[in-house]
């Protein structure tokens, strides 16, 4: 334990260990390891502050944690099942983290994991620290030194030098015994044994002899965690052992896929009964709710089975059937697409807990209710293989897949943004799309069983944030159809793997073929059917009419609708306009003052300094950009600011109140949009402020005038008004995003969100910057905002909450108090990096643009399923 005097902060000093600080090799890998492990910034990783050398003494600054390591605590017993699931998860994201950096810890076990003193978080309970990532101590002398300081294991005390070996070979996998190099999957086996010992006290593998120890690991299979923690689930049995799997291709691949299920687990409770997947323990509500679900269903799974029998040639009957399908109480069907498997008889859709987790569900019609799959945590997008056993799915920017029967979930690919659809054909091939940040979107491929994706289609490099998405393999797996906006061209396309250059097909949203030959289409929020020859890719005929008031998403065009051969339709309706924003005041205790604005596209509130005028962008009447708008709140005039065709988005005050800085694509190129400056009480065209290649918002305005803040793709850069405007970058992290950035009102410092530590959080940086990062949030949030006086930080949180910070000061530099919660609402904004709000200088009211429907709520409306909906049609 040391003190910080330049910082004035407790921290812990570690040194090289003298009897190989003389080596060379030895001090240069300490050095560069901890340069490397110097970027793993995370929440639940001991952080390294510095590294030195004094004299020969090679030294790192570390951060001071008060607290027990994790082999302490255990020698007080198990931790109870809550505790531990928490824990593990801390520790499961820190792995993550590291091995995303590449980072191996190769020593993990209790005696590395510190648990903070309690009140530590704002829960009050103790947290997880990890700790000498790859920094491992040699445990000897001699030969059994390894030569290598990576795969050195961290002596504990106290030990005895068999103790120390058998201390190291615990949490070792079969593949380090046997001399293979270390990677990811070694650190998840030694993740097993930590586990496991977290819910039972107990080693996992034991032996008398250091050859017994190595004999048990290599052969023997534990026994199941719940033979002797009696909360633990099955749940968690499955998990150690895949954990623990002798093969390491048997294991989970990455600390990702480990992360989600320890999460799912964690959600489900503490039942020891849970052998399959599901979501937490029901109330009595919900299990009363799930009761008369499956009473409504099961009496149209009995019509259904009854026209079934009654025509032996059809398995379905002939009369057409319909029911609906809604998750029980406390649940919500999520904004995404159904998906009905290849022979019709499951539908795959997304569902949304009470805490807004979105997971994969199916329900057979044959059953009486629908069951969560395993997993399957943050799914949106289903689609089927064409066995009908195996579902692709994305979860935020990467591609998964799901054995139906029980296994976990598979990554496939990491995308280069979130998807947007996609299809499966017999050849094993998944076709999908994506909405990629700042730029144009085609359409991708890649093996089902894993590997590189690699373009298909070719978007119009004019095409800014649209492109190609949601298609689908037309028989024979080698056309495929697809909505495309690019090119001049909006509507249903179709291409093939052969020739992938778009031909159109129909003017319209989400096209879905069906046999025995028909392509359905949405047109204005009407389901419509058209005769289709799959072989030569020709529509006959004309549209008829399948449903109307059909749900969708204008913003990622999809449409929630799905068909298959067997005659089965599943849709949504509940959808009479698009979705709009109503701008709305909270006070911090939540209550609710009407700002005296119609309901509209208002997006990016931004107050005067002055507060008694607000600027916002909002949609253009032909839904092709917005404009800029003023509005005088004392006297309720509305002034439109922007009268070039190209408008502009996201206005920024200037310190005076006179000027508007905002983003326009006006005489930019493709992914371009640059600042310009602009009257706040005139409309004009505005004049060019700053130009560049690339995406460009501006976020805020230093009081002084001298500096703008900005947007530039991934990174916050400060743009200098006088002298040669050269950008300043303020937060620019190597393969991390930086968004939100405010000044403090004294210029000093900038907030922002970024999503270095794999989700976005609140950090501090001085400015002009230092390299200095000082953590505000420790959970997630984005948009950060400063009260006037420096002395609170504002910021929204992960499920839309306004949280306050309160900030101190040491020595001028700012530190943060623990978060409170103002209270809780829904926000309109583009998700996840940045939600804009605005909030008065005293702190005291929020302006929150809020989502609007102009027809019936829809989140709320259920699925129909029709069998035979072609007899529908024809009645």
């Amino acid at each position: 334990k040391a003190r910080d005097t330049r910082l004035d902060r407790d921290v812990a000093i570690k040194v090289l260990p003298a009897h190989v600080a003389g080596d060379a090799d030895a001090r240069a890998r300490f050095e560069r390891e901890a340069r490397a492990i110097s970027q793993l910034s995370h929440p639940h990783i001991c952080a390294l502050y510095d590294v030195g050398r004094e004299g020969d003494t090679e030294f790192l600054v570390l951060e001071y944690l008060d607290g027990e390591t994790l082999a302490e605590r255990l020698q007080a017993g198990p931790l109870p099942f809550d505790d531990a699931m928490r824990l593990a998860i801390q520790i499961a994201g820190a792995l993550d983290k590291a091995h995303r950096q590449g980072i191996v810890h190769r020593d993990l076990k209790p005696g590395n994991v510190m648990l903070t003193r309690a009140g530590s978080s704002r829960s009050g309970a103790q947290q997880a620290k990890l700790l000498d990532f790859g920094l491992a101590k040699a445990a000897g002398t001699g030969p059994t030194v390894p030569t290598d300081l990576t795969s050195a294991p961290t002596r504990t005390t106290p030990l005895t030098a068999q103790g120390t070996i058998l201390g190291t070979f615990q949490y070792m996998a079969p593949e380090q015994i046997e001399g293979a190099e270390a990677d990811a999957r070694s650190d998840i086996w030694a993740f097993g044994c930590v586990l496991s010992e977290m819910v039972t006290a107990r080693r996992t593998f034991t032996g008398k002899t250091h050859a017994g120890l190595i004999g048990s690991i290599l052969k023997d299979d534990p026994a199941p965690v719940s033979t002797v923690q009696a909360q633990a689930p099955v749940a968690l049995d499955r998990i150690i052992r895949t954990c623990l799997a002798k093969d390491p291709d048997d294991r989970f691949q990455t600390a990702h896929d480990l992360l989600l299920q320890l999460r799912w687990t964690a959600e489900g409770g503490s039942t020891t009964d849970q052998a399959g997947p599901g979501p937490a323990a029901r109330t009595g509500r919900e299990r009363l709710a799930w009761g008369l679900a499956a009473a409504a269903t099961l009496v149209a799974g009995a019509a259904w089975m009854w026209a079934a029998m009654s025509n032996a040639g059809s398995p379905l009957g002939s009369q057409p059937i319909s029911f609906s399908l809604a998750p029980p109480e406390g649940f919500s069907l999520a904004d995404s697409p159904p998906a009905i498997s290849p022979d019709g008889t499951q539908i795959a859709f997304v569902v949304s807990s009470v805490d807004r987790v979105d997971q994969l569900w199916v329900r057979r019609l044959g059953d009486v209710a629908p069951r969560p799959v395993e997993g399957t945590t943050g799914a949106s997008a289903p689609f089927w293989a064409p066995d009908g056993r195996y579902i692709g799915y994305f979860s935020g920017s990467t591609l998964w897949t799901v054995d139906t029967t029980g296994a976990p979930p598979r990554r496939i690919a990491t995308l280069e943004g979130e998807g947007r659809g996609g299809t499966w054909n017999e050849a094993g091939d998944i076709l999908f799309g994506v909405s990629k940040p700042f730029s144009p979107s085609p359409l991708f491929r890649v093996p089902a069983a894993g590997g590189i994706p690699v373009e298909v289609t070719t978007a119009d490099t004019g095409a800014l944030l649209r492109g190609h998405r949601w298609p689908q393999f037309l028989p024979g797996g080698r056309r495929f159809i697809f909505y495309r906006d690019d090119g001049g061209q909006s509507g249903i396309a179709v291409a093939s793997l052969d020739d992938p250059t778009p031909r159109p097909l129909v003017e319209a949203d989400g096209g879905r073929y069906v046999d025995p030959g028909y392509l359905l289409f949405v047109r204005d929020g009407t389901l419509l059917g058209q005769t289709f020859d799959a072989g030569t890719a020709q529509l006959t005929g004309e549209p008829f009419v399948v449903q109307s008031d059909i749900a969708g998403d204008a913003t990622t065009r999809s449409v929630y609708f799905d068909a298959a051969r067997s005659g089965v339709l599943v849709f949504r309706t509940g959808v009479g306009g698009s979705r709009g924003t109503v701008l709305t005041w909270f006070g911090r205790d939540g209550r609710e003052t009407d700002v005296g604005l119609p309901a509209g596209g208002f997006e990016a509130p931004a107050l005067s300094r002055a507060g008694d005028r607000l600027a916002v962008h909002r949609a253009k009447e032909d839904g092709n950009g917005s404009d800029i708008w003023v509005f005088d709140l004392d006297q309720r005039l509305s002034t439109r600011l922007t009268t070039s065709e190209e408008g502009g988005s996201v206005p920024v005050w200037s310190p005076e109140g006179d000027r508007l800085v905002f983003g326009s694509t006006v005489g930019g190129g493709s992914g371009t949009r640059d600042l310009f400056s602009i009257s706040s009480t005139s409309p004009n065209t505005g004049e060019l402020l700053f130009k560049s290649p690339g995406f460009k918002t501006p976020t805020d305005w230093s009081r002084d005038g001298a500096f703008i803040l900005f947007q530039d793709g991934f990174d916050v850069v400060a743009l200098p008004m006088s002298g040669d405007r050269q950008p300043v970058p303020v937060a620019a992290t190597p393969d991390a995003g930086e968004f939100g950035g405010h000044f403090s009102p004294d210029g000093h410092w900038v907030a922002y969100n970024s999503d270095t530590s794999g989700a976005n959080r609140i950090y501090v940086s001085p400015f002009p910057p230092t390299g200095q990062v000082i953590p505000i949030s420790a959970g997630e949030g984005t948009w950060p905002l400063w009260r006037d006086d420096g002395r609170e930080i504002y910021y929204l949180g992960p499920d839309d909450q306004i949280m306050a910070v309160p900030i101190s000061y040491e020595n001028g530099v700012p530190r943060a108090g623990a978060a409170v919660m103002l209270f809780d609402t829904e926000i309109a904004g583009p998700r996840p990096r940045r939600n804009y709000y605005a909030a008065t200088g005293d702190g005291q009211r929020f302006l929150i643009p809020r989502p609007v429907d102009d027809g019936p709520v829809r989140r709320q409306s259920p699925l129909t399923v029709i069998v035979n909906w072609l007899e529908q049609v024809g009645r």
